[in-house]
């Protein structure tokens, strides 16, 4: 979750640049082109409603929500497939910025389906072969 500052214009989803940035051992950076956020209401719980990206970004399929909570508070989930995580160190730092809106927090990832996705990263591919990903 993310609450904008004081000091914020606000923000404007649909018609904001969304960008993310995961920094491990290579930087992975997805950016969103304004324009390319859905809104969902939902037919029955209102507050179930949210901002969605479901689309390829370098080679990679990705999925955003960002869901208003009031008071200028945001959830925020982000999802991406064939996505090679060995090459980050867990924690991460995440980066969001919505226009010109910015904030920086440590996340664990999560993989579904794993209890410890350390394990699976003997011999994994370099960062290099990562879609989306560039060496720092």
């Amino acid at each position: 979750n993310f609450t904008l500052g004081e000091k914020s214009d606000g923000i404007d989803i649909p018609i904001e640049i969304i960008a993310l940035q995961l920094t491990g051992t290579a930087p992975l950076k997805i950016e969103i082109p304004a324009g390319s956020f859905k809104w969902f209401e939902h037919p029955k719980k209102p507050e179930k409603s949210e901002w969605r990206f479901e689309g390829i970004i370098n080679n990679l399929p990705i999925e955003m929500k960002i869901k208003p909570l009031g008071n200028n508070s945001y959830e925020f989930k982000f999802e991406a497939g064939n996505l090679n995580l060995c090459w980050l160190k867990s924690p991460l730092e995440m980066e969001l910025k919505i226009g010109d809106d910015f904030g920086k927090v440590e996340v664990v990832p999560e993989i579904k389906g794993l209890e410890n996705w350390e394990n699976i990263c003997a011999g994994a591919p370099s960062p290099e072969s990562t879609p989306g990903v560039s060496p720092d």
